[in-house]
């Protein structure tokens, strides 16, 4: 090799390492892009495989959330029917019920106004037995005011007649005593007489 156109062992060496790096590179880019590659239609086949098992699960609970939603209509249904029942049966014993407390309150009235009439009449009769009563105690009270007015009379009359005879028995007694020789009324107690 002529001169100045050889080249040394570093430079060989270093030619070799650059064109073997240069290699490597593009194995290591070529690799890497294969795994791009990979990874991408792994990612890719991922994805449609998620999507496929999400809208698989989407199915299953929408199915489950149809199949929830007719359980809990049906079971809104019953409970309708058997509330429907129940309010049925309720209105069925209060129509009865109120049936029973207006016969009551007609019979109840009907005792009430029977009382009402009856007592109205013992109260008639208990008023005429006391105007009768009344009565009779009046006349009562007035023959017995005329008796006592008779009796006065006849004990005033009787008081007159008792004095006037005292007086006389006194006159009497006084003579005797002037008779005998005694003064007037020596002879008995209390005042003397005129």
């Amino acid at each position: 090799m002529p001169l100045g156109l050889w080249k040394s062992k570093w430079e060989l060496l270093l030619e070799e390492m650059n064109r073997r790096d240069t290699k490597w590179r593009d194995e290591r880019a070529a690799v890497e892009e294969e795994r791009s590659e990979e990874r991408a239609k792994a990612d890719t086949k991922w994805r449609e495989e998620r999507a496929a098992v999400e809208e698989r699960q989407s199915e299953e609970r929408a199915m489950a959330e149809a199949a929830r939603r007719e359980e809990r209509v049906a079971a809104e249904e019953g409970r309708n029917e058997e509330r429907a029942a129940a309010d049925a049966e309720w209105r069925e014993y209060c129509t009865r019920k109120e049936a029973e407390f207006a016969e009551t309150m007609r019979k109840s009235d009907a005792r009430w106004d029977e009382f009402i009439v009856r007592s109205e009449e013992r109260h008639a009769e208990l008023l005429d037995r006391l105007d009768k009563n009344h009565s009779e105690t009046m006349a009562a009270i007035k023959i017995a005011i005329e008796e006592l007015r008779a009796l006065r009379r006849e004990v005033h009359e009787g008081t007159d007649a008792i004095n006037a005879l005292t007086e006389a028995v006194l006159k009497l007694i006084d003579r005797f005593d002037e008779w005998e020789g005694r003064p007037p009324g020596a002879g008995r107690m209390g005042p003397r007489s005129a």
